[in-house]
């Protein structure tokens, strides 16, 4: 019987994943850090940077008192009326400072923003782990064209295996169906290299770090 090409290579990948072999350089260092340390030793610093230099809004609270006079100045600033939140303690907080919003996910369409809070902030790329476990879901944080995110302090981890930790402590075995790493307001360019922002999910994002442990 004729073997195939698809059927030699198929066996070629079997016999060297059977078969081990020695590395093929000798004295590589696989412990040391491939990143450049940063110049300054705080996370939220390191998050603040990264994050503003993917076109992130970032914006520092020291109190919640501090983070409703700062949302209530965004929502001023861009005439936003329409808000979709399903997170039950930023329900209360925007019921309390008067702010109309909706928790049905059809309603989510018509939205001028959607705020939520996050699974937790990755410091080093400024990234922002979103997650199917979430209140919010897998749409609340893409269908609006602004996303705010609420977070705080001790939710920033330095690296993208310290996140994964994480979801692994919180969730175990289980998991998430779905988790997305949110690095700035969506963007992509076309052949002539036109940037459009948005285009596959909000065009702004903006991070509320509040200087507190979240609830909870």
């Amino acid at each position: 019987m004729e073997v195939t090409s698809r059927e030699r290579m198929l066996k070629n990948i079997r016999h060297a994943i059977i078969s081990k072999t020695d590395p093929p350089f000798e004295n590589v260092d696989t412990k040391s850090d491939i990143f450049v340390a940063h110049k300054t030793p705080y996370p939220d610093v390191i998050f603040a940077e990264a994050f503003s230099e993917t076109g992130g809004k970032f914006i520092y609270c020291e109190n919640e008192h501090e983070l409703i006079t700062n949302i209530n100045a965004l929502y001023s600033n861009y005439q936003l009326k329409h808000t979709f939140c399903c997170d039950n303690e930023i329900k209360e907080l925007l019921t309390i400072n008067k702010i109309p919003f909706s928790d049905d996910k059809e309603s989510l369409i018509n939205s001028d923003v959607s705020i939520s809070y996050c699974e937790c902030l990755i410091a080093r790329f400024g990234s922002v782990l979103m997650s199917s476990r979430q209140a919010t879901g897998r749409k609340g944080f893409i269908a609006a064209p602004i996303h705010i995110v609420l977070a705080y302090t001790d939710q920033i981890v330095m690296d993208i295996k310290d996140a994964f930790a994480i979801m692994r402590q919180r969730y175990g075995e289980k998991g998430a169906s779905l988790m997305a790493f949110v690095t700035g307001a969506s963007r992509t360019a076309d052949i002539e290299k036109t940037l459009v922002m948005g285009a596959h999910g909000p065009k702004e994002v903006f991070v509320f770090l509040t200087e507190k442990e979240k609830h909870g």
